[in-house]
């Protein structure tokens, strides 16, 4: 059966992984057909994001929200580049309670997804790109 997505989007098929955490389209947009470059920002992002997730979790537990918002900060674009659709809301969230101590009874919970999304998106990434 063919996607709504696909039909409207050609090439969007191939862009997405089987677990469906993340979506290439943006970077392969971005890359312009360059695979060279396309695997080092894939391999940058691997070995990056999880210790600004870390840090966003260390921070969170120190209490010290505008440190844990400005490392939360530094993942917006790479989430938006890496297709990460599910983590786009969760990003702002972080951010915004960090920033203005809104929406602190829902942080752990944010956190909780961050830490287990960006967890599979890069597992996910690896396995695809041999790293």
């Amino acid at each position: 059966m063919t996607s709504m997505n696909t039909l409207l989007m050609p090439g969007v098929a191939e862009n997405r992984n089987d677990s469906g955490f993340y979506d290439l389209t943006q970077l392969r947009a971005i890359s312009r057909g360059n695979e060279t470059f396309l695997k080092t920002m894939v391999k940058l992002f691997v070995e990056q994001t999880p210790g600004i997730v870390e840090g966003i979790l260390h921070h969170h537990h120190q209490g010290d929200l505008q440190a844990m918002a400005s490392l939360a900060h530094k993942l917006k674009q790479s989430i938006h580049s890496m297709g990460i659709h599910s983590l786009k809301e969760t990003i702002f969230e972080i951010v915004r309670s960090g920033r203005n101590g809104e929406g602190l009874e829902t942080l752990p919970a944010l956190l909780d997804h961050l830490e287990y999304t960006s967890d599979k998106v890069i597992r996910g990434l690896q396995k695809e790109y041999n790293l």
